[in-house]
């Protein structure tokens, strides 16, 4: 992932397990095409509200904590 030609944010994931894929797409699409920098001043918690963390077993929610915090890397 990265920045376009106007600092908007685009990403592609994959993973082995559907629920992988699909927690992963969800956070993708919330954040592709927003600006850089809204998506450099995200935290994990700014995720919170949609709820999905309760959803997962602890060690994919170690993998959604993950995820977020390199979206967010890559943007700064």
């Amino acid at each position: 992932g990265g920045a376009d030609a106007e600092q908007m944010m685009r990403y592609q994931v994959d993973g082995d397990a559907h629920i992988t894929k699909g927690t992963a797409k969800v956070v993708t699409d919330i954040v592709n095409g927003e600006h850089r920098s809204a998506v450099a001043n995200l935290t994990v918690e700014s995720f919170a509200p949609l709820g999905i963390k309760e959803l997962l077993t602890m060690q994919r929610q170690n993998g959604l904590g993950e995820l977020i915090n390199r979206i967010i890397r890559i943007a700064q």
